[in-house]
């Protein structure tokens, strides 16, 4: 049995992580090292002049499933050309106002899954408002996950869409638009008061915006984040805060604009891709198309499996598990506080880690003969195992981002630090918690035989949204790993 070298950073960087990857050999795959699965599959097309089926394989890859905006994988690696010849180029960071007590509203009334899609719906609308404002302004919108987008483009254009997109889009309009029914409503308005938000808009956007100067759009892109942040603080939500070298910047007001808010694009079903995928197949070889899976349903933060890998296999996991595999599923804790208090880009280098302490302990797991499949980020901050050894892998990750993170790897000891300090002093955990926040929450359900593995799923979900509800009473998750279970 080849031994599995230890997981040692000290560092969260993004370049640590993508070193880290690249020179252990358990831990790659053809997508671990960003772009290398692209490469290989466009050496591949161009060697047989099929043009058309790099164009559809970058249009899939590229393109955030829900919106139809340019996603993630695409700020990364074409940022910079969006910037190319702009005067004055600038950045902006957009955060939903209070998403997360659309979702916890609309899943409090339809169960995790389907209140999930409806909140996916109001997401989808406002996708579509920023399609046509990016066009409009001549600037790229992106979609970087969850409630979170992004733009690139001159500082007038960016301006220009921020003034629209505040009239188009104020508290509230974007839910009734999306068709939400008064019930559904009433439960979102229920979960912000639970959250101690009443009053604060709810639906709208908060933004970031900030001068490239002599940065990349990484870095411009976290400082706007920081004007968003602070504008947050302020109490400021739904408000455009420009600065230039970082920091908290000023508020910007948009020209005055009388009459009503235009109109909003008609509520659609969320987008497919289905037609695309199923004309790129009829264009790959088998080789190619292999290529094409690993990179298309691999998370480009994470480098974990993305949602749609589930859906493709549910089949093969019911058949494979009925009556003898488990469903883990894993959650972040506070990952909302940290981008908050810290800013997305130490959220991000959090989320980088986990993915890498993901891999590391899936592989470690199958060289012991464990049985488990890839795993899947489900959602922004949760992550679904599939296995006979499911439960058990998912443990061990709990144990690792426990140790790692208290001890300032998977972010740095001033900033882990500092956010514990920040969150009980306003409030925001009670104290005595503050030391749970960046750990894991973890729930595991058989795959009975009769009711198969989307029921063990949607329990699961259940189960994990019923944590979060009784957060305040939940036992200490480091209490049980130091009195009551046996590390594995």
């Amino acid at each position: 049995m080849r031994a599995v070298p230890p997981l040692a950073l000290e560092a969260a960087s993004p370049a640590a992580l993508a070193l880290v990857a690249a020179t252990n050999p358990a831990l790659q795959t053809p997508s671990v090292v960003p772009g290398r699965g692209l490469d290989q599959l466009r050496s591949s097309l161009v060697a047989r002049n099929a043009p058309q089926a790099f164009e559809l394989v970058e249009r899939l890859h590229f393109t955030d499933t829900l919106t139809g905006l340019p996603n993630r994988a695409y700020f990364i690696e074409h940022g910079a050309r969006a910037l190319q010849g702009r005067n004055e180029p600038a950045a902006a960071m957009l955060d939903m106002d209070n998403f997360r007590a659309v979702n916890g509203g609309l899943v409090g009334i339809h169960g995790v899954m389907k209140g999930r899609a409806r909140a996916d719906a109001v997401l989808a609308l406002a996708g579509a408002v920023l399609r046509e404002l990016a066009r409009r302004h001549d600037v790229t919108a992106f979609r970087l996950g969850g409630e979170e987008f992004a733009l690139l483009g001159s500082m007038e254009g960016i301006l220009a869409f921020c003034a629209d997109a505040q009239a188009m889009m104020p508290s509230e309009r974007l839910l009734s638009a999306a068709g939400l029914e008064p019930r559904e409503l009433d439960a979102i308005s229920q979960a912000r008061i639970r959250s101690g938000r009443d009053g604060q808009p709810i639906g709208d956007f908060s933004y970031g915006v900030a001068l490239l100067l002599d940065r990349d759009p990484a870095a411009a892109l976290h400082a706007a984040d920081q004007a968003l942040n602070a504008a947050k603080a302020d109490g400021r939500r739904g408000s455009v805060r420009i600065t230039a070298s970082g920091g908290a910047g000023v508020e910007w007001t948009p020209p005055a604009r009388p009459g009503p808010p235009p109109p909003l694009p008609t509520a659609t079903t969320p987008r497919t891709t289905a037609p695309e995928r199923a004309a790129l197949e009829a264009l790959l070889n088998s080789h190619e198309l292999s290529l094409f899976e690993e990179l298309y349903l691999r998370d480009p933060l994470t480098f974990a499996r993305s949602g749609e890998y589930v859906a493709q296999h549910v089949a093969q996991w019911d058949r494979d598990y009925v009556g003898g595999g488990v469903v883990a599923l894993i959650s972040a804790r506070n990952l909302k506080l940290i981008n908050d208090v810290l800013g997305h880009e130490a959220g991000d280098r959090y989320l980088r880690y986990l993915g890498l302490i993901i891999r590391h302990e899936v592989s470690r797991a199958r060289h012991m003969g464990l049985d488990v499949r890839e795993v899947v980020r489900i959602s922004s901050k949760e992550f679904l195992f599939v296995g006979r050894n499911a439960e058990t892998v998912a443990r061990r990750v709990r144990w690792a981002v426990v140790d790692r993170f208290d001890n300032g790897h998977m972010l740095r000891p001033s900033e882990v630090a500092g956010l514990r300090y920040t969150a009980v002093r306003k409030g925001l955990v009670p104290e005595g918690r503050e030391r749970l926040i960046g750990g894991i929450r973890i729930v595991a359900e058989p795959i009975r035989a009769d009711s198969g593995f989307m029921r063990a799923v949607d329990d699961g979900f259940e189960r994990l949204h019923k944590q979060k509800l009784n957060d305040a009473v939940w036992p200490s998750e480091r209490m049980e790993l130091t009195t009551s279970s046996p590390r594995p």
